[in-house]
């Protein structure tokens, strides 16, 4: 019965009902073993680990965080400077070097060594070691080490400085600040940053005070979760608050499956959180683009 959901899943012409389908087959197992590669939607391919469910999915659509994927289409463009921090495998990597081109640049940050090394596979298997500088570090509030844990129930995608109640692995990486890193590599901006660091999302906006307070600050997107920020001691309003004290932002939602923002003040005392766009004033040009890309009304 998987099989045949997941036949139908890579064939349906229906995107709602592909969907479906791909859950469903992926919950069976449906994939052939073993699943070593992806075809992406934006026509890269991936190496994946096919024990992630998530992974198992993406084999029968090509497609993963399908809102955040849509979005990067519409906000970046070519020549632009941007930091992938929790970066995975690449999947959101790749698609952000193909959208800043040759003449731009993406900083990866992946440090799960596991993890790391598909990142690189994949880098390098599309031909994108000329756009993308992969690091093996955690990105943190500044320079020094850290002890990230791996939980049990997703090992390569939940990875966090904050211990869960399931490890089945704890390292110790090297830490470094966005502010630092950039400005060592004579970077003094960056125009975009996406940040899914499992709740670390604070301590990286704290060693990129510099960057989100400039004259020119970039646009963010930012996993903003009370699932995983509890276990660092805040909320994710408070998220909103330390990057509107740096400079003068917008914040929207993103829907997860389609890319729409809706506009957001504060979330409710009882809100889970969701993925955040952070829109500075400063770059109007970058809502001209969402506007055009039917994102934002």
């Amino acid at each position: 019965m998987g099989h045949v959901a997941g036949f139908l899943a890579r064939h349906s012409p229906l995107p709602r009902g592909r969907d479906r389908l791909a859950l469903w087959a992926a919950a069976l197992g449906a994939a052939p073993e073993p699943i070593d590669f992806v075809r992406s939607d934006f026509g890269h391919t991936l190496q994946i680990d096919p024990e992630v469910f998530f992974y198992r999915h993406a084999y029968f659509t090509g497609v993963y965080e399908p809102g955040i994927s849509r979005l990067l289409r519409a906000v970046l463009q070519a020549g632009d400077i941007c930091a992938d921090v929790g970066a995975n495998i690449g999947w959101h990597t790749l698609a952000m070097a193909a959208a800043v081109g040759e003449q731009g640049r993406v900083f990866a940050f992946e440090p799960v060594p596991k993890t790391f090394r598909l990142l690189k596979a994949n880098i390098a298997r599309n031909g994108l070691d000329g756009v993308v500088a992969a690091e093996n570090l955690a990105v943190s509030k500044g320079p020094g080490q850290a002890m990230v844990h791996v939980p049990g129930d997703a090992p390569l995608t939940h990875a966090s400085l904050s211990r869960p109640e399931r490890v089945i692995d704890s390292f110790v990486v090297a830490t470094v600040s966005l502010d630092h890193y950039l400005a060592e590599r004579g970077f003094n901006h960056v125009d975009f940053i996406k940040i899914d660091v499992e709740g670390a999302e604070q301590l990286v906006l704290r060693g990129a005070h510099s960057l989100l307070s400039s004259f020119n600050p970039p646009s963010l997107v930012v996993e903003a979760a009370a699932a995983t920020s509890e276990g660092f001691g805040y909320r994710p309003n408070d998220l909103l608050d330390q990057i509107a004290a740096a400079n003068a932002y917008a914040f929207f939602i993103i829907h997860e499956a389609t890319g729409r923002l809706t506009p957001l003040a504060r979330f409710p005392e009882s809100h889970v959180g969701a993925n955040v766009l952070a829109l500075p004033a400063a770059r109007p040009q970058v809502m001209n683009r969402l506007l055009r890309a039917n994102l934002a009304a």
